[in-house]
This record gives structure tokens, C-alpha cells and sequence, in this order.
């Protein structure tokens, strides 16, 4: 029993070690967007909606930004008729 112990606190001591380098976003304001007068806004989307748009992100050479800049945009203009 006392062996068993023995192991196991060695090897919880290894995985205990070993904790994977975990990698944090750095997030960076642009000075155009003060300029611009933007405000950061951040909300929920269902992961098949946000796979969508990353891939029409790519398909156009368009920044997520922008591609959601152009929704909003239209949705006002179709709201405001």
C-alpha cells in the first residue's frame, strides 16, 4: 500500500510540473479606432455561425471586422426603411 502511495505522489508531482504553457491573447487598440470613434463590443455566437463566418472571412480576403461591420450596416438600412 505504501508503494502504491509512493507512486502515486510521483506521479502527481510529474503532471503537477509539466502544466502546458498556456497562451494569452494580447489585445492592442488601434489608434485609427479612437480616431474613428469605435467602441470594443463583444457578444456570443453559436460556433456554427462563427465557423461560417471565418470561412466567408477567408473566401473574400474581408476581416471578421468588417464582414460584421457590413451586416450591421445593412440591417440598419433595412431597418431604417
Amino acid at each position: 500500500m505504501n508503494k502504491d502511495k509512493n507512486m502515486f505522489d510521483d506521479f502527481k508531482k510529474n503532471v503537477l510540473s509539466n502544466k502546458p504553457e498556456t497562451k494569452k491573447q494580447k489585445v492592442i487598440q488601434d489608434s485609427e479606432s479612437v480616431l474613428k470613434e469605435e467602441e470594443p463590443f463583444t457578444f456570443w455566437l453559436p460556433k456554427s455561425k462563427m465557423k461560417a463566418l471565418k470561412l466567408l472571412s477567408i473566401e473574400s480576403g474581408s476581416s471578421l471586422k468588417s464582414l460584421l461591420n457590413e451586416g450591421v450596416d445593412l440591417l440598419l438600412k433595412k431597418k431604417g426603411d
